[in-house]
């Protein structure tokens, strides 16, 4: 099944926007793809520290 998608503005300091543009321009891939990975990362690892908890309890 298709996941929708939406729109979302993000304000971030001009150093980090520089930042993410010198990688963008090294790893040929936009900077909103970059963010995207970013954010999948931090949920994954959110996810993965949730399990982990819970298997303590």
């Amino acid at each position: 099944m298709k996941q929708g998608y939406r729109f979302f503005n993000l304000l971030i300091p001009f150093k980090t926007y520089e930042e993410l543009k010198a990688l963008s321009a090294k790893t040929e891939k936009p900077v909103a793809e970059i963010v995207r990975q970013g954010i999948d990362i931090m949920l994954i690892n959110s996810s993965c520290k949730s399990s982990k908890e819970k298997k303590n309890e």
